[in-house]
């Protein structure tokens, strides 16, 4: 379990600056951080094994998905690289993309 508390009193001080920015930032942007930099620090959780030679590849890269709610349905666009993660999710979360 992780505690939250201060990612909200955060996310709580800087709503309004944001706002008047015409911007947006929820949970899901520090979620989805999290998992890139887990992802580009532990290649580990980067692993695809090969049932035919009994090998194991470990990826270079990587994408991250996540299910986007919209009024015609579920959504799940895909991050393809981290290092421009963050203007991607600003885009889903301002309803650009």
């Amino acid at each position: 379990m992780v505690d939250i508390t201060r990612l909200k009193e955060f996310l709580g001080r800087h709503k309004a600056a944001l706002q008047k920015a015409g911007g947006k930032v929820t949970l899901t942007v520090f979620v989805l951080k999290s998992v890139a930099t887990a992802l580009k620090n532990c290649p580990h959780f980067k692993r695809q094994p090969l049932p035919a030679n009994q090998q194991i590849i470990i990826k270079k890269y990587f994408h991250i998905g996540t299910a986007v709610d919209t009024g015609q349905g579920l959504v799940v666009p895909v991050i393809v690289e981290p290092r421009l993660m963050m203007p991607i999710v600003h885009c889903f979360d301002q309803g650009v993309a």
